[in-house]
C-alpha cells in the first residue's frame, strides 16, 4: 500500500518476464547447446534451403503419405516388404506438419521433402537433448551436459562416418526413430529410480517407436513393464502405492491420454478394415512361425553393430562366417573405441571405488542396456529374411546410453564446482567438433528425371493415368517418384494389385479409370501409334498409350501391343516376352457378347521344366500348363467369366520362376500371343 492508501499493482510484464527468466535459468543449460547445435546441423545441411528435392522409391512412396496425412488420412505407418505396414503413421503427420509450416506457410524451403528433412533434424535434436536433460535431472552434476554433447558428437562421427546421412538427417523410417529410442530409454531409467514425472515422456516416446517399427512392441512392451515393476515395488514394501498414484495423478492421466492418442489410428484401422493392417501382420507372423536365424548369424549381426559394419546380411549367410570377417579397418572405427576404451578405463579406476553409492537411476541405466541387448539377441534369432543393419538401426543408441552413463560416473568425480555461465559456455563449445563430421550432411539430392516425366506427362495431358510399374528394381523407384509429383499435381493414377501393400487400395485400378497407360522401363519398348515415347535417355523409357479400343472376336494380343501388357513382365525381346512369378494381361471387350455359349482362348508360348503356369480370367482358374516347351494351349472359357463392356483380365502365374544361369531376372513364361474367339 503506497501513501495514498492504495495497493502498488505489479504489472503482468513483470511476473511474464520473471517466469522467462526462472524458465532459461532451469533449462538454458540444456536449451543453449540445443539450439547451438540445431542451427550448426542445419548450417551443415543448407542445401535444404535451396536446392529442391524431388523424392524417388521408398522416399517417394513415404512421401505420398505425408500428403495424405495433412488432410487426416492416414492410419498405417510405412509399408514393409513382407506386405503389412507397421503400426502407426506418427512419422508421416510429424513430416506433414513440419511441410505445412515450413514449406506451405514459411516458405523457407524449395520443395515438401526438403520441409520433411528440416523437421526430421528438429525432431531427432529435440530427442537426443531431452534424454541428456534426463539423465541431467538425475544427477545434477554440472560438468555433465558438456561431456553428455561432446559424447554425443563423437557417436554421431562414429555412427554417420559408417552409414553416412543416417542417424539425424534421414527421414526414412528405420533410422528416423534412432535417438527416440535413446530417450524412452533414459526415460525408462528415470522412471525405475521413481521419477514419476517422465512417465509422459516414457509412454509418449515408446508410442512413437511402436508406430515407427513393429518389433518394437517387444522392446517397448518389456522395458515400459521392467521400469513400472522397479518403480512400484519399493513402494509396495512401504505401502506408499495409493499415495503416490494420488499425488502423480496428473502424470498417470498424461500418459494414459498418449497411449489413447497413439493407439487412436490403429484401432479405427482394425475397426473400419477387414482385413486390416493387424491382420496382415498376423498372417506374417502365422507363414514364418518356428523360423529363425542360426546363434551364430545372431552373434555376428550383433557384432556389427559394434564394428560399424554396414552391410552385416553379406556375412551372416557365409558360410564358415567368423567375427574377424566383420572387422571395420578404418580410422573412424579405431579413433572412435580407443576414445571410448580410453575414458571407460579411466572412470573404472578412478570410480571403482564409489560404484557401490552409485545412483539408483545409473545402475537401472546400466541395467536396462544388458536387458535391451538380451531383447535384441532374441529379436535378431527372429529376423525372417536378410539381417540387414537398417532394421535394427536403433541398436546403435545403447552405446550413447552406456556413453552418458560414463559421463554422469566421471563428471561426478569432479571436485571443484564450475559456475553456470561455464558450464553453459563448455556445453556450447562441445557442439563445435560437430563440423568435422561430414557424414552429418544430408548425401541424398533426388532424381533428377522424376520432374523432366512429370513435366513430359503434363505437356502429354495424361489426367488419368494407369501407371504400369515393372517388377524391376532398377525403374520402380523413378515410378514411384513420378506418381508422388502426380498425386500432388492431382492428376489420377492407378496400378495393379500387386502394389496394394505398398500404395493403399484407393490407389488399385478398377475396370473404369483408366485413361492412359503410362509405362516405365529400362529399355525402350516396342512403341506404335497410339503409343509414344515422352522421356528418353540411356537406361530409362516411358511410354504414355491411350486407353486400349473394345476388341471384338476374334482377338489377338501379342507383347508388341504393350497397352494389354498390365503389369509384371520383363523387357521385350523380338516379339516375345518373359512373365514374371505373377504377370497380368489386360483387354477391353465390346459391350455385349455375340450369344456364344462357349469361348476357347488360346497361349501360345514356351513353358520351362519345373515352372508349371497357373492360368486365371479375372480371378478365376481356367486351367494349369504343366508339360515344358513351346506350344499352343486351349482352355475353355464359360462366358460369365467374361466381362462385358469393360476391363479383363489374365493373369500367369508361374510360382517357381526364378533365375537361369546367370540370367538375373525371375524368369517364367515367354509369352508370344493371346487368342480369344468363340467356341
Amino acid at each position: 500500500m503506497n501513501e495514498c492508501g492504495s495497493f502498488n499493482r505489479t504489472p503482468r510484464s513483470s511476473s511474464g518476464a520473471r517466469a522467462v527468466r526462472v524458465f532459461v535459468k532451469r533449462y538454458a543449460v540444456i536449451l543453449c547447446p540445443a539450439l547451438l547445435f540445431l542451427v550448426m546441423v542445419l548450417a551443415m545441411n543448407w542445401q535444404l534451403f535451396v536446392i529442391p528435392l524431388a523424392g524417388d522409391g521408398d522416399l517417394a512412396v513415404n512421401a505420398m503419405q505425408v500428403q495424405e496425412a495433412k488432410h487426416f488420412h492416414v492410419l498405417l505407418g510405412n509399408y514393409s516388404r513382407w506386405h503389412f505396414h507397421h503400426p502407426g503413421p506418427f512419422l508421416f503427420y510429424l513430416f506433414a506438419a513440419g511441410e505445412t509450416l515450413f514449406y506451405d506457410w514459411l516458405h523457407i524451403v524449395p520443395a515438401p521433402l526438403n520441409a520433411e528433412y528440416l523437421t526430421e533434424i528438429a525432431f531427432s535434436t529435440a530427442c537426443l537433448f531431452l534424454a541428456i536433460y534426463i539423465f541431467y535431472v538425475n544427477g545434477r552434476h554440472r560438468l555433465f551436459p558438456p561431456l553428455a554433447v561432446l559424447a554425443s558428437v563423437l557417436f554421431l562421427y562414429a555412427v554417420d562416418t559408417a552409414q553416412p546421412s543416417a542417424a539425424l538427417v534421414s527421414v526414412w523410417p528405420p533410422f528416423a526413430g534412432l535417438f527416440c529410442f535413446l530417450l524412452f530409454a533414459a526415460a525408462c531409467a528415470s522412471l525405475a529410480a521413481g521419477n514419476w514425472r517422465h512417465l509422459p515422456v516414457l509412454a509418449g516416446s515408446g508410442m512413437v517407436m511402436i508406430h515407427i517399427h513393429v518389433a518394437q512392441l517387444l522392446f517397448v512392451t518389456v522395458l515400459t513393464l521392467a521400469a513400472l515393476g522397479a518403480a512400484v515395488a519399493p513402494l509396495l514394501k512401504q505401502g506408499k502405492t495409493s499415495a503416490i498414484l494420488i499425488s502423480h495423478k496428473a502424470y498417470f492421466w498424461a500418459s494414459l491420454g498418449i497411449v489413447a492418442l497413439f493407439s487412436a489410428p490403429i484401432l479405427i484401422d482394425w475397426i473400419s478394415h477387414h482385413p486390416n493392417n493387424i491382420t496382415a501382420i498376423r498372417t506374417y507372423l502365422k507363414q514364418h512361425r518356428g523360423e529363425h536365424q542360426s546363434f551364430l548369424s545372431v552373434l555376428l549381426y550383433t557384432f556389427s553393430f559394434f564394428s560399424y559394419f554396414v552391410r552385416p546380411e553379406l556375412i551372416t549367410d557365409k558360410p564358415g562366417a567368423s567375427f574377424s570377417d566383420l572387422l571395420n579397418g578404418e580410422f573412424f572405427v579405431h579413433f572412435y573405441w580407443s576414445v571410448v576404451g580410453s575414458v571407460f578405463l579411466f572412470v573404472a579406476i578412478t570410480c571403482f571405488r564409489q560404484l557401490r553409492t552409485m545412483s539408483l537411476f545409473l545402475k537401472y541405466a546400466f541395467l536396462e542396456i544388458a536387458l535391451i541387448l538380451v531383447l535384441f539377441l532374441y529379436w535378431a534369432w527372429r529376423i525372417t529374411g536378410g539381417m540387414y543393419m537398417m532394421n535394427g538401426f536403433f541398436f546403435f543408441s545403447v552405446q550413447l546410453l552406456g556413453l552418458f552413463g560414463l559421463c554422469a560416473l566421471l563428471s561426478g568425480r569432479v571436485r571443484f564446482l564450475i559456475s553456470r555461465r561455464t558450464q553453459i559456455g563448455l556445453a556450447c563449445a562441445f557442439t563445435t567438433p560437430l563440423l568435422l563430421a561430414g557424414g552429418i550432411t544430408n548425401a541424398y539430392h533426388g532424381n533428377a528425371d522424376v520432374p523432366l516425366i512429370v513435366s513430359a506427362l503434363r505437356q502429354k495431358d495424361v489426367r488419368n493415368a494407369a501407371i504400369v510399374v515393372p517388377m524391376n528394381e532398377d525403374v520402380w523407384p523413378v515410378t514411384a517418384g513420378v506418381v508422388r509429383y502426380m498425386q500432388r499435381s492431382h492428376m489420377g493414377f492407378c496400378f495393379g494389385p500387386e502394389w496394394l501393400f505398398m500404395f493403399g487400395a484407393n490407389h488399385i485400378c478398377k475396370n473404369t479409370d483408366e485413361d492412359h497407360r503410362v509405362s516405365v522401363t529400362t529399355t525402350p519398348p516396342a512403341c506404335k501409334t497410339p503409343c509414344s515415347v515422352i522421356y528418353s535417355r540411356p537406361g530409362l523409357c516411358v511410354t504414355a498409350t491411350p486407353q486400349p479400343g473394345f476388341l471384338t472376336l476374334p482377338a489377338t494380343i501379342t507383347p508388341d501391343d504393350s497397352m494389354h501388357l498390365a503389369s509384371g513382365f520383363n523387357v521385350l525381346e523380338g516379339g516375345r516376352i518373359w512373365s514374371k512369378k505373377e504377370s497380368a494381361l489386360q483387354f477391353f471387350l465390346a459391350s455385349k457378347h455375340d450369344g456364344a455359349k462357349v469361348y476357347k482362348l488360346n497361349l501360345n508360348g514356351t513353358s520351362l521344366p519345373g515352372r508349371p503356369v497357373t492360368v486365371k480370367l479375372n480371378d478365376i482358374i481356367v486351367g494349369t500348363i504343366t508339360q515344358p516347351g513351346r506350344s499352343d494351349q486351349a482352355f475353355v472359357i464359360d462366358p460369365k467369366y467374361l466381362i462385358w463392356n469393360g476391363a479383363n483380365t489374365i493373369t500367369l502365374i508361374v510360382p517357381n520362376a526364378g533365375k537361369i544361369g546367370g540370367d538375373d531376372r525371375d524368369l517364367g513364361y515367354y509369352f508370344e500371343s493371346l487368342t480369344l474367339r468363340t467356341g
